[in-house]
């Protein structure tokens, strides 16, 4: 039940009748209240009667907080019986991708204890290391765990693979970041590549890039896709970044005529493109292959033809100067 916006209340009544050990009932009432955005509390009062032990009154208060984008601490207090105990924590969330997490928590009662514990996600390994005192005992421990891939042509050393894993490839692009589900795993080495190692099988994984880490002198078509790998299963998932290639130049129709505002269009085999005209007859043309081109120009005074010729270049920009089309 609900009171309130920011308090609600439960009740549960549980009984359990045993065929070779009697009957045993606990009845609990919990409360929860939102304070702020950034912390609730949450409290429990109960009886119970376990079979043949004494009934028992048992309650709880606990105290959350939000400390940051990724943190988060507590502290609560609990009775059974006749014993008390409280306790603290605080954690941080390890990413999705490259980063560290920790948790560091302590409780006080008839049995005291400490933990600490901090993870290390980095692009090769997991690497783990956590110290515990239980009634003053201490222990130690450290693990490395990670996987190695073969996958796109090439060996990667990586996080443990325990599902599915996909290879992120944006050919010779270095440093562009990439995503799973929204969550930033890491970037492309020097070869464009990405190793992503937890993936879900057989559902829906939105592999992602960002595209303002591509160079300017590049475009990227595509930046989402979505793969469902099968288990123990990679896939190349491959983000094209070719480099632009501008055509430029000026448009006179006839004698010396205008073509101001109309429309250019060059014909070619993966489908036509077009620019609009400037004032002056300007033009820009984006992906026009190397070679002759088959062109019309519509404006306000009619139509006209042309051959627009391409060199034969990788990159860049390049001013064709003024084009004559026939009317």
């Amino acid at each position: 039940m609900a009171v309130g916006h920011r308090t609600s209340l439960s009740l549960q009544l549980t009984a359990a009748s045993w065929r070779d050990r009697g009957r045993s009932t606990r009845a609990q009432l919990a409360a929860s209240w939102r304070g702020g955005r950034h912390w609730f509390m949450t409290s429990t009062l109960g009886a119970a009667q376990e079979l043949e032990a004494t009934p028992s009154v048992q309650g709880f208060v606990g105290l959350t907080m939000i400390l940051g984008r990724h943190t988060s601490g507590g502290a609560g207090y609990q009775r059974h019986g006749t014993s008390d105990q409280g306790s603290v924590s605080v954690q941080h969330s390890a990413p999705a991708g490259d980063g560290f997490g920790y948790r560091a928590s302590a409780t006080v009662g008839e049995h005291a204890s400490a933990r600490a514990s901090a993870d290390l996600q980095a692009p090769h390994g997991v690497y783990s290391a956590s110290i515990d005192a239980v009634d003053g005992d201490l222990g130690a421990r450290v693990g490395v765990a990670g996987g190695v891939v073969f996958i796109g042509g090439r060996v990667f050393a990586t996080r443990p693979v325990q599902q599915s894993f996909a290879l992120l490839r944006v050919p010779g692009v270095a440093g562009v970041r990439g995503y799973v589900n929204n969550h930033e795993i890491g970037r492309t080495d020097r070869h464009g590549d990405l190793m992503v190692p937890s993936l879900l099988p057989y559902y829906g994984n939105r592999i992602a890039v960002n595209d303002h880490d591509i160079p300017f002198d590049r475009t990227m078509p595509t930046l989402e896709r979505t793969i469902a790998p099968p288990d123990r299963g990679g896939v190349v998932v491959r983000f094209t970044a070719p480099r632009m290639f501008l055509v430029r130049g000026r448009l006179r129709v006839g004698a010396g005529d205008v073509p101001a505002y109309g429309e250019l269009t060059l014909a070619r085999a993966a489908g036509d493109v077009s620019s609009p005209i400037g004032r002056d007859g300007e033009f820009e043309l984006d992906g026009v292959s190397a070679g002759r081109h088959d062109a019309r120009v519509e404006w306000s005074g009619g139509t006209c033809a042309l051959v627009v010729e391409a060199p034969d270049r990788d990159a860049g920009i390049v001013d064709l100067g003024t084009l004559r089309c026939t009317p």
